[in-house]
């Protein structure tokens, strides 16, 4: 199940909205048949992305001449939530205080080829700045690559940071894995919502086979097709729910090696 909300659009200001993801975080995890809960600022599969360039831990490349890698701030347990595996190092946990990322294997082979990226530094470049940004993002964990943007494209080099360590608290999309079909949850998750707030109103609630198909005939319009074979993307991209005939739909296709092997 996926649903987005806005706190800041009911005057929430970002500490209060910082906390009120937290509480509804826990309210959702309690709720029966929810495995687990994860969060997101970027909404997977509806084309947003947020870009910026970087600077990496004896990369030589030029950050303002390179495709920028796609960034996101998520919380722990979102790729559980996925059961999308780290494929090395680990998750982010409530406790993680220093600067530390994740980033995905096309990251990882980017910026650390032939090398074990985990204990690395990476930096967000800023534009604005003459002075060149220093790598101090530790490169925590690697994560199976994620199909992003669309189901079309290859994953791009992604990197992910901890939101609760974030400035800004505002538009959050809220993942659910569970165990009976999550229409069946849709009610009792909204309840959650009005209990802690009945001015949030919840936006886009949705499964998540649902929102693979809303990908599906956007592409198919900005093709021009009028049908996609869906047998061969099951090939391609495994299911997400426990009901679902797609679990982990949004994962691409593992690469030959491992980021130690890079």
């Amino acid at each position: 199940m996926v649903f987005q909300i806005d706190p800041s659009l009911s005057g929430y200001a970002d500490a209060r909205a910082k906390d009120f993801f937290r509480r509804l975080t826990d309210e959702l995890q309690a709720l029966p048949g929810v495995r687990s809960v994860g969060l997101s600022t970027m909404p997977l599969l509806q084309g947003y992305g947020w870009t910026n360039p970087v600077i990496a831990e004896g990369y030589a490349g030029d950050p303002g001449q390179e495709q920028r890698p796609i960034f996101d701030e998520i919380s722990p347990k979102l790729f559980s939530t996925f059961e999308l595996p780290i494929v090395a190092g680990r998750d982010f946990t409530p406790f993680d205080t220093r600067p530390v990322v994740l980033i995905n294997e096309a990251f990882a082979r980017k910026y650390f080829a032939g090398r074990n990226p985990l204990g690395l530094h990476i930096g967000m470049v800023d534009d604005r700045l003459a002075t060149p940004d220093v790598p101090n993002l530790e490169v925590i964990g690697v994560v199976k690559d994620l199909k992003y943007k669309n189901l079309r494209d290859p994953a791009p080099p992604q990197g992910y940071l901890p939101y609760l360590q974030a400035e800004r608290f505002r538009f959050m999309t809220f993942y659910l894995r569970t165990r009976p079909d999550p229409r069946q949850l849709m009610e009792a998750v909204r309840e959650q919502v009005r209990r802690l707030d009945p001015n949030i109103p919840v936006v886009d609630m949705r499964t998540i086979d649902e929102q693979i198909d809303l990908s599906l005939t956007t592409e198919r319009m900005v093709a021009g097709l009028s049908f996609t074979p869906k047998i061969l993307l099951q090939c391609v991209y495994p299911p997400f729910s426990t009901t679902s005939t797609r679990a982990r739909q949004f994962q691409s296709p593992a690469p030959s090696h491992s980021p130690s092997e890079r």
